[in-house]
């Protein structure tokens, strides 16, 4: 008897590493399908590619900055952590703006470590592409709206409109006449979501006001 439960004890092992392994197979099966590259999954009737890249900001300070490829279509989403991540910035996204125009910038909001790198005085993002559309934030608390880095955005905006860039605030979006869902191409769409705090103060800090995307 006893070697009869030793039998089956050493069977339940051995089909227990069977099972796990078969587990951990069709684990990193499905861990590799869902992870297909964007472009494999676009919704029905839709052609081009699309691909999204989170880049590093060349320093040691945390920061956010998003670069889309619709097709034929630049989407650059904030620009932190300081001025001097322009450079590599610029340096990654070279590599599939090959027109020198981005045709949507979005700030998502007011902390620095968003939209640092369109706030150089000299050599800001808006100075070395060309901006089509620009949205951002509509609204921000105030302690942040006295920084220089906040006003050296605000004249790089500024004079970026002044070049013929198209300009909405999160909010403008949803005024009527305007829309907040943009064609990029190829059954592709970019919708700007509405927010609560487009329109009203929050208590809970900046990034309440942060503008979102689908």
């Amino acid at each position: 008897m006893a070697r009869r439960k030793t039998f089956r004890a050493g069977l339940c092992v051995l089909l227990s590493a069977v099972l796990i392994t078969v587990g951990f197979l069709g684990g990193a099966w499905y861990s590799i399908k869902q992870n297909a590259p964007v472009s494999e999954k676009l919704p029905s009737g839709a052609t081009g590619d699309i691909s999204i890249h989170f880049l590093e900001l060349g320093n040691a300070y945390t920061g956010d900055c998003t670069y889309i490829k619709a097709g034929d279509t630049d989407i650059l989403i904030d620009a932190g952590s300081r001025t001097s991540s322009v450079e590599t910035i610029s340096a990654y996204i070279n590599q599939y703006v090959t027109d020198g125009t981005l045709e949507y910038v979005i700030v998502t909001h007011a902390h620095q470590d968003h939209y640092a790198g369109f706030a150089k005085v000299e050599g800001s993002l808006f100075d070395l592409y060309e901006c089509e559309t620009i949205i951002d934030f509509a609204m921000t608390d105030h302690e942040y709206t006295g920084t220089n880095m906040y006003s050296r955005y605000i004249d790089e905006r500024s004079a970026e409109i002044e070049m013929g860039a198209k300009y909405y605030s999160a909010a403008d979006l949803f005024a009527e006449g305007n829309t907040n869902v943009f064609d990029l191409g190829s059954g592709v769409t970019m919708t700007v979501l509405d927010s609560y705090y487009y329109y009203n103060t929050s208590s809970h800090g900046e990034n309440d006001y942060s503008v979102c995307t689908l």
